[in-house]
């Protein structure tokens, strides 16, 4: 297999949204229809895919009874994760089909798949009534009553046994939305300010409604059509099954994917923001893209419908900019309308089309942090790579480029950003460890019934040897972990943060084609309308052998992390493949033992009297009381009391920043500075960047780190 071809899957690529309810997003469809005969094309699709598994997955999962009681949980949590769509009557009818998809899709069975997509269709519009009746009538939030919060996570949670209790927890849904509206505030709200906000409660329930039957409206209305969408979550319940980061792709979501590891993505280029009264409005067009080029939008323009094709027209009244972002990514190939409410109170309708644009987020960044040392620092997303032309230089290439403009700024040492970098091409991390390791084996790497080998740098030389630390995180997986397990061997850098991920394996794309053999290979004109499969075809190991799968990779030195918790890692997926390791003898020569024993200890005594690290260490305790709430009160005086806490909270974490008493103080380097004079997005990109930077305690503490490394490693 080439090298170039192998991936590294980002960690959490296929997940749920959360919404009013929960339920797994639309993965973008196959263009064709459950009726007729193009029915059977659905089982065909689902045959091949599981062939294709059984031939190429690194560890296949047996075509069994087992399997299939799998796929069949999976596929109704997909659909109804938190029981709120079904009845019980329904799983009871189904139930006797737990033990047998297996077999139908190998088959080409689609009698399961016709009939549940059929009666949810049903469900759905149901639904779409109940919410209506239960907004007809005022809601009272004063009742003392709880919204179980883990539903998805309780598998005790049953199905409602009728239409009453159907109705009964839709109604606790739309009080919590309701309460969640109402509630924004940290403060202590008297009885007279809860009074005033009870007597708005008929306002915000005709916004919970709006927003509920959108969602609906999504679903039932899909881009690429409903059976398309039910069709892709059942081949979805299928592959999961074999390990977390095996998925079904249509060609959208693939183009999809490609972006998510690309410097450049699909856009319409807009971004959006939210006026005083809460509408959706443009806040800024990004250079030369789709919107930016029409002519036809500014910023401060309000978004009042969105429309795909040829389909019925959304209204977006009430709806969350996170909400209209995930209705833009739900196809790449229709023409998108918006109609939009212009400064002069005229509406407008314009048409745009997704064109590859500038991914800013994915790219590497350098800025210089200046105080006793100057110290250069890259920030590095994601592992990107032209996908299209894979030769093409990558994101390695881009930090060697940052690094020497920064070590024309003459820099003292270097800190690698790689905080919730969830992977991308395995081949840009080898190519980015050979830039601070001279030469050598850099991983063992073993496909499926294969020996394993050495994967090593053959490039003689480095762009950067000074000193290095690397900052990671639990969202730090899968590529950067490769680099962090490769640094840390060779003694090359101090890795700083909190332990990663734990995805040790890696993934290819292939055509779901049954002429897909094991080793990879690919038929010239694979059959597009049967779509893809992302697979788990290698492992990879460090270079003595062992492995971080499940563990992750344990930092030289530990600092807190607030953003992540275990259940964000890969010990937390069912199907994770198991922790191993491989014999096989590597010779390598690490450099010199880094003092981190020494650093460690100094961090942990300018920690201990550090104000900002004191708070985030009470404040992480706190933090994980929280995250054990499984009951969230539906009365206004109660929710308010726990809304106060949790804003006091995370207002706390926010405000966490420099400390005011040292001079560390954030600059561009030279190069930067004359381009950032006569570009003026980059400018405010820039300045967007600078800022987070200026508020992260654990960058400070990091530039001590490092300060004292060059210190100690100073000849004396």
């Amino acid at each position: 297999m080439n090298i170039k071809n192998i991936i590294i899957i980002k960690a959490g690529f296929f997940s749920t949204s959360s919404m009013f309810i929960i339920i797994v997003t639309a993965l973008t469809l196959l263009n064709y229809s459950l009726r007729g005969q193009n029915k059977n094309l659905y089982g065909e699709t689902a045959y091949n895919m599981l062939t294709l598994l059984e031939k190429n997955h690194y560890s296949p999962t047996p075509i069994n009874e087992n399997l299939s009681q799998k796929a069949w949980f999976n596929f109704f949590d997909f659909l109804d994760p938190y029981h709120l769509v079904f009845l019980e009557k329904d799983i009871t009818r189904f139930s006797n089909f737990k033990k047998s998809l297996g077999r139908q899709v190998m088959e080409q069975n689609t009698e399961f798949l016709s009939e549940v997509t059929s009666l949810y269709k049903n469900r759905l519009n149901e639904a779409d009534s109940v919410i209506d009746v239960i907004c007809k009538n005022p809601v009272n939030l004063n009742e003392k009553e709880n919204l179980i919060y883990r539903g998805r996570e309780n598998d005790s949670l049953s199905y409602p046994e009728n239409r009453d209790e159907q109705k009964n927890r839709w109604l606790k849904q739309i009080k919590h939305r309701e309460l969640q509206l109402m509630i924004t505030s940290d403060k202590e709200y008297s009885k007279k300010e809860i009074d005033s906000l009870l007597k708005k409660e008929p306002f915000y329930r005709e916004k919970v409604k709006k927003t509920q039957k959108r969602f609906f409206q999504r679903i039932l209305s899909h881009p690429s059509g409903f059976e398309n969408y039910i069709a892709s979550l059942y081949m979805n319940s299928f592959a999961i099954c074999f390990d977390p980061h095996t998925y079904f792709l249509t060609l959208n979501d693939k183009k999809n994917f490609e972006s998510e590891i690309s410097p450049e993505s699909l856009s319409f280029g807009f971004i959006l923001g939210e006026t005083p009264e809460n509408e959706i409005k443009i806040s800024r067009l990004i250079p030369g893209s789709p919107a930016w080029k029409s002519n036809m939008l500014h910023p401060g323009d309000v978004l009042l419908e969105i429309k795909w094709g040829d389909k019925k027209s959304i209204d977006i009244t009430g709806a969350s900019p996170e909400e209209i972002y995930q209705m833009l990514s739900e196809s790449n190939t229709d023409k998108l309308t918006l109609t939009i409410r212009m400064s002069n109170d005229l509406t407008e309708k314009v048409v745009l089309t997704k064109e590859k644009i500038k991914a800013d987020e994915n790219l590497v960044k350098g800025i210089i942090l200046n105080g006793e040392k100057k110290i250069g620092y890259i920030s590095l997303p994601g592992f990107y790579t032209e996908w299209d032309n894979p030769a093409d230089p990558g994101c390695a290439n881009d930090v060697a480029k940052e690094i020497l403009k920064l070590k024309e700024d003459g820099i003292d040492g270097l800190i690698l950003d790689i905080r919730s970098n969830g992977g991308g091409s395995m081949t840009e991390a080898l190519n980015l460890a050979g830039i601070f390791i001279d030469e050598g084996p850099l991983c063992i790497y073993q496909q499926r019934g294969n020996k394993p080998i050495t994967l090593k740098d053959m490039n003689r030389g480095t762009v950067y040897n000074g000193p290095l630390v690397v900052m990671v995180n639990a969202g730090s997986a899968s590529a950067s972990e490769l680099i962090s397990d490769c640094l840390q061997d060779y003694h090359r850098a101090v890795i700083v943060g909190n332990p990663t991920y734990g995805k040790a394996s890696g993934q290819i794309v292939l055509p779901n084609d049954t002429s897909v053999n094991v080793a990879g290979n690919i038929i010239p004109k694979p059959d597009s309308r049967f779509g893809y499969i992302i697979t788990t075809t290698f492992k990879f190991y460090r270079i003595p052998g062992n492995s971080h799968q499940l563990s992750g990779v344990i930092p030289d030195i530990v600092l807190p992390d607030f953003y992540h918790t275990d259940n964000d890692r890969e010990i937390s997926n069912k199907n994770a493949l198991p922790k191993d390791s491989v014999i096989k003898k590597v010779y390598f020569t690490p450099l010199p033992a880094l003092p981190v024993q020494q650093l460690a200890g100094l961090s942990k005594k300018r920690c201990d009297n550090n104000s900002s690290m004191k708070l985030m260490a009470s404040l992480l305790d706190s933090l994980d009381s929280f995250l054990d709430i499984e009951k969230i009160p539906l009365d206004i005086s109660s929710y308010s009391k726990l809304k106060r806490k949790i804003y006091h909270l995370t207002n706390s974490i926010d405000s966490l920043e420099f400390s005011k008493n040292n001079n560390l103080s954030i600059t561009n380097y030279k190069q930067n500075d004359e381009v950032f004079k006569i570009d003026e997005y980059s400018r405010e990109m820039n300045e967007q960047f600078i800022g987070n930077l200026q508020k992260d305690a654990l960058l400070e503490e990091t530039y001590y780190i490092i300060s004292d490394l060059i210190n100690l490693m100073k000849p004396k």
